[in-house]
């Protein structure tokens, strides 16, 4: 028996979110069983549950897109991994739950000296993160990036990878008093965003040619993000926070070629090869054991507290993530 948050139909999660006791089947021989231990609250599991999301579902269903746990059962086939031992599920991994068996090939071993509500954390925005600075433009060290929602989870991990790998930072934000954080963070620039900030960009950064911009808002600040990078740049939409579409001026893109395009780790991860994948996983992995990427998290909740913790989780101002974490199952 386990315990898992199930939804059987789309709603608000006080209507449709509940705790049920579901039975185990038993694992195949190339099957691991997982005692989840943590597993955070993502906008994406929201509009999930919501019906916002744009993937098919089956009902009922578990929500949660990444976590982490430790391994209890091994099927006889299953090689390279042992008991105890903390790994990743795969995506989609449906980790509002207590346990979960998942095929051997799909999960990642986490290093030792990761603790495990970091490691709950690895799946989604490092990994965006990390496919943001390698597949779009080719960066070398001490070239500039600009971003905007830079204190977001995923801003904040753009801004660790890219002090690691030598890249410059120009990170917009809504509040002054998030200025400092980020700079303790490793960001090169954190400016203060005023209309219009292209001027305060290109200030800030010396009139610096900035090749890549990641837009998480959209609207405006696309405009002025486009008015500041250099002819022939790509900006990468992630998200929309701001509600609104990109509108962007015909001569942005007549006179400075810029490239806009949009990414969705869901859809890379499903068109990518397995070793890919692997190789993603352990770069970031590799930082994080190095201490050198931290995602920050402000309170846990157990299951049985999934309304208050989500409540908690959509807050407009909170200083890191909300996390579901796990009674042993088996206790």
């Amino acid at each position: 028996m386990y315990k898992g948050l199930l939804i059987h139909e789309h709603g608000v999660p006080h209507d449709v979110l509940r705790v049920e006791t579901l039975n185990l089947p038993k694992i195949r021989s190339n099957q691991v069983l997982i005692e989840m231990s943590a597993s955070p609250i993502n906008p994406a599991d929201i509009n999930l549950i919501e019906g916002k999301y744009p993937v098919p579902v089956t009902f009922p269903l578990i929500p949660g897109n990444e976590g982490v746990g430790r391994i209890v059962e091994m099927g006889s086939e299953v090689e390279g991994f042992s008991i105890g031992q903390y790994v990743i599920p795969g995506p989609d991994s449906a980790s509002w739950c207590d346990a979960q068996i998942q095929d051997s090939q799909s999960i990642i071993s986490v290093p030792d000296n990761i603790p495990p509500t970091t490691a709950a954390m690895m799946s989604v925005n490092p990994t965006t993160a990390w496919r943001l600075l390698h597949d779009f433009i080719k960066l070398q060290p001490g070239d500039w990036i600009v971003q905007n929602a830079a204190n977001s989870v995923l801003g904040r991990c753009v801004i660790q990878m890219a002090k690691h790998l030598g890249f410059k930072t120009c990170n917009l934000v809504r509040r002054e008093e998030l200025i400092q954080p980020l700079m303790k963070l490793g960001a090169t620039v954190v400016i203060a965003e005023e209309e219009p900030h292209a001027e305060q960009i290109l200030e800030h950064t010396e009139g610096a040619d900035i090749h890549l911009g990641i837009n998480a808002v959209g609207g405006r600040s696309v405009v002025e993000m486009a008015k500041a990078v250099a002819p022939q740049s790509t900006i990468v939409t992630v998200g929309a926070m701001g509600m609104r579409p990109l509108t962007i001026p015909n001569g942005l893109l007549i006179f400075k070629n810029v490239t806009f395009a949009g990414f969705w780790l869901k859809s890379w991860t499903q068109n990518a090869k397995s070793q890919d994948i692997l190789d993603m996983f352990h770069a970031v992995l590799d930082i994080a054991a190095q201490g050198k990427l931290e995602v920050p998290v402000e309170a846990t909740y157990p299951l049985e507290e999934a309304i208050p913790a989500i409540e908690h989780a959509t807050k407009g101002s909170r200083n890191g993530k909300v996390l579901f974490e796990m009674n042993h199952w088996n206790n």
